[in-house]
């Protein structure tokens, strides 16, 4: 093995992190607009527009980030009656308070330079667009330890399509067989990195179930290094 791709977003970004930026963006919103609803049911909102987004995914449909901000952007100033002319404020909001609320997944940064001391190439993938990927990636310091960074958006296909993890296996430069894909999501890490033939560690809770099975589970990242160091002849 030469490279390990790792999905952002509840691998090595942590998912409460995002949600907590998200609750933010809420209490914004309400603060800002003097809207009469509370945190939790413009949230309820938002995220069944993106419930909806997630679905359209699977059927080969894709927005850019632009276009789902200004998807639920149309969406909120319909249910609340807020101005169409907040959606730049709207965005800017939405990465400030991701920047100020990202947090890793515990043991992140040090596996990432363990992998690299070990020789192995780092590359990074997420089905958020590539702005807010950028947000969040410099704020967390990931920029500086990957060697190749890819969006969903760059290609233009989200996962399940494998079109970005073949894209980032591309530009680091090596094969499907020599490259490792460490995610928590089986329909969108591990199942389109299968059937590209990438081997495939799944970062889960006991007790999760997928009809595609990965190669390997672990509990915490702290596992990536044991098997890591288990590669270190073929480095």
């Amino acid at each position: 093995m030469k490279a390990f791709l790792f999905d952002l977003t509840g691998t090595l970004y942590d998912i409460d992190s995002d949600l907590e930026a998200h609750r933010q963006v809420a209490h914004w919103l309400i603060a800002r607009y003097e809207l009469d609803v509370t945190p939790a049911s413009l949230h309820q909102t938002a995220n069944r527009l993106i419930a909806t987004y997630v679905k359209r995914l699977t059927k080969g449909e894709y927005l850019t980030g632009r276009q789902l901000m200004e998807s639920l952007w149309r969406r909120l100033c319909t249910v609340f009656k807020l101005p169409a002319n907040g959606l730049d404020d709207f965005i800017e909001k939405t990465r400030e308070f991701h920047r100020r609320y990202a947090r890793e997944v515990k043991g992140a940064t040090e596996l990432l330079k363990e992998l690299k001391a070990m020789g192995f190439s780092l590359g990074l993938v997420s089905q958020i667009d590539s702005e807010l990927m950028d947000v969040i990636v410099k704020e967390l310091g990931f920029d500086e330890l990957m060697d190749v960074i890819c969006s969903a958006e760059e290609v233009g296909k989200a996962r399940p399509d494998p079109a970005v993890i073949a894209y980032a296996v591309e530009k680091l430069g090596c094969s499907f067989e020599e490259t490792v894909m460490v995610g928590d999501d089986i329909v969108c890490d591990v199942t389109p990195a299968k059937s590209l033939g990438l081997t495939t560690i799944l970062l889960a809770p006991q007790g999760t179930v997928g009809a595609v099975k990965a190669d390997y589970r672990i509990d915490t990242l702290a596992d990536v290094s044991e098997y890591a160091k288990g590669l270190g002849e073929d480095v």
